[in-house]
């Protein structure tokens, strides 16, 4: 029991010191008010070059550190390992992608993981990861409320 309390704290302390890091990254400050959001810019371009089923997509629109400004994803070219971007230059950019956690969600998309916690219904979850986790405000988990 001691054992399971403790990974519990450590999930808890990683998580929270994941959430925290990023957003000192951002912001660099130290922000212990508000969770890191995923900074997402849906253009025309977007739209135009992302077919409507994709749109749908976790990942659409969200800007990514390391490519050009205003460059989009080809999300149907994604796979577990390589993404595409179409840059406003006409370029391309490829990214090829190694323990990333990409994982194929319950709708088959190739999904980039995001850890953070964020405030959903009165918990704080992560949702869009392999093993998707939930923290409620005893510091019980899911796995403890089954």
């Amino acid at each position: 029991m001691i054992k399971k309390i403790q990974n519990y704290a450590l999930l808890i302390l990683f998580m929270c010191s994941s959430a925290i890091t990023n957003a000192q990254e951002s912001t660099g400050k130290r922000n212990f008010k508000s969770f890191t959001e995923v900074k997402k810019n849906v253009t025309a371009q977007h739209l135009k070059l992302t077919s409507p089923k994709l749109q749908n997509h976790p990942n659409f629109g969200e800007i990514y550190e390391g490519t050009m400004p205003g460059s989009v994803e080809l999300l149907e070219s994604r796979t577990e390992t390589q993404r595409e971007f179409t840059n406003p230059d006409g370029s391309m950019t490829y990214q090829g992608v190694t323990n990333a956690g990409i994982f194929k969600d319950k709708n088959g998309y190739w999904v980039f993981p995001n850890y953070n916690l964020a405030p959903q219904n009165g918990q704080w979850k992560a949702t869009q990861q392999k093993n998707p986790a939930t923290l409620f405000h005893d510091a019980s988990t899911m796995r403890d409320k089954k």
